[in-house]
């Protein structure tokens, strides 16, 4: 049983409990970020569920290490021999490169007093699992494309042309704890993540997975070349400076970069004796309103999933601001998860040889540019569509357009339906092509000939 004594001047656990109505409470654990990290603070909030007896049974040796005074170190002096060497010339270089400005939303208020608040973004499984396939297919993390939706949601709300760049800063949060000498386990108290901070030129037309990918890659460099230990002097000392010097920072906000995401979700999955306990809902994240970015991300992949708890700093953005961001967020990683699954189900209708998990990652993983995996798919599309002469589809009022693909003189639209009937008889889940010219399908039945329309 996990044991943890606070004496009165540290002043690093507090406990609330609100009213909500006469049947409803809301329960909140107030822990200091030095003395508990996201990691420490999802096995507490395991190691609780468990006492109440309404959380998982914990596995044969595991458990809650808050460790003794001897263990009791900060991460810096556990940072293994060497890897936090960094010249003198490379690291005035960088805290010149960590100075520059990078683009936010727009402040909204930046004289009244500041608190947190929160925004959720969920999807629901289907969603999840197309968009976790999407990261493993090119061999990227999730936070890879939560950073890079984020980014393209934060541009579009700017009124300027399309294709005009601007630069993003994203804070990538990686726990350390298996890396460090000695290595630490999982749940050991305190704060041992480090930080990536990279920048990114994003234009409202971006696609989400190039970026992505870019995203991602730009972390996966920094981390093999030991960025999270060399820079980590740098940046507590540019953070310090900020909270020292607020107007250091733009409109005095304290706001170091546009979004923070961490390297891993965390893995949940629900008891079914929450509801008998009377347990609705539960969110674990920390407070923004000081020094941070303009939105966090506590991503969680809960009962297969994703849940995200994204914190903002109030009055800085509004809630209406925060709300539109994160449903554009959520409608950017959505249709770009489908757009996979339609091309995952167009090649296996013609290439059945890559209806096994393997063969289809590779074929979109090939190092091939992107416009020929597309032109040999339409190629392979023509030739079908001349072939099926007696098919006759249906598409339901509730198709959705998330795609356009060029081909030739030609566009294919790819039309999403929950539901579609192929003579007559209903499949679930297809991705159907529809080329009609430059222009969207507007009719509810079609009837291929054989040539193209």
């Amino acid at each position: 049983m996990m044991m943890m004594t606070v004496t009165k001047p540290t002043g690093i656990f507090f406990v609330s409990l609100y009213t909500i109505s006469e049947t409803r409470w809301l329960l909140v654990f107030w822990l200091h970020t030095s003395a508990c990290d996201r990691a420490a603070a999802v096995g507490l909030l395991r190691e609780l569920l468990e006492m109440m007896g309404v959380g998982r049974i914990r596995t044969e040796g595991e458990e809650i290490e808050t460790g003794n005074e001897e263990k009791q170190v900060g991460i810096e002096d556990l940072i293994p021999s060497g890897k936090a060497i960094k010249s003198l010339w490379v690291r005035g270089v960088d805290l010149l490169g960590y100075s520059l400005n990078s683009f936010r939303l727009p402040i909204i208020d930046a004289d009244s007093a500041r608190h947190s608040q929160v925004v959720r973004l969920r999807m629901n499984q289907d969603d999840t699992d197309r968009l976790v396939a999407g990261c493993e297919s090119r061999g990227i993390k999730l936070c890879g494309a939560l950073a890079a939706a984020g980014l393209i949601a934060a541009r579009s709300t700017k009124p300027f042309p399309g294709h005009q760049r601007e630069k993003y800063a994203v804070v990538t949060l990686t726990d350390c704890r298996s890396i460090l000498e000695p290595a630490l386990g999982s749940n050991h108290f305190g704060f041992y993540h480090s930080t990536i901070l990279s920048t990114h030129d994003v234009t409202a037309g971006d696609d989400v997975w190039e970026l992505a990918n870019r995203c991602y890659t730009s972390f996966s460099n920094a981390k093999n070349n030991n960025k999270h230990f060399t820079d980590m002097n740098d940046l507590n000392f540019l953070i310090c400076k900020a909270i020292d010097n607020p107007g250091l920072t733009p409109s005095s906000s304290m706001i170091t970069a546009f979004i923070s995401i961490f390297e891993d979700p965390v893995i949940d999955e629900s008891n079914k004796l929450h509801q008998e306990f009377g347990l609705v809902d539960y969110v674990g994240c920390s407070s923004v309103h000081g020094i941070g970015p303009t939105i966090a991300i506590f991503d969680t992949i809960r009962d297969g999933c994703l849940d995200c708890t994204c914190v903002y700093p109030a009055p800085l953005h509004s809630r209406e601001q925060i709300q539109e961001l994160i449903e554009s967020m959520k409608r950017i990683l959505a249709n770009g998860s489908r757009l996979v699954a339609v091309c995952r189900a167009i090649a296996r209708f013609v290439f059945p040889s890559l209806n096994n998990v393997g063969s289809m990652n590779n074929f979109f993983t090939t190092p091939l540019l992107e416009a020929s995996r597309f032109s040999w798919i339409f190629i392979a599309l023509a030739n079908a569509w001349v072939a099926a002469v007696n098919w006759s589809v249906k598409l339901n009022a509730n198709r959705m357009v998330v795609g356009t693909l060029r081909g030739f003189d030609q566009f294919m639209n790819l039309v999403v339906d929950n539901t579609v009937h192929v003579n007559g008889n209903e499949k679930t889940d297809i991705g159907m092509v529809v080329i009609r010219g430059n222009s969207v399908v507007t009719v509810e039945a079609l009837e291929p000939v054989g040539r193209m329309q």
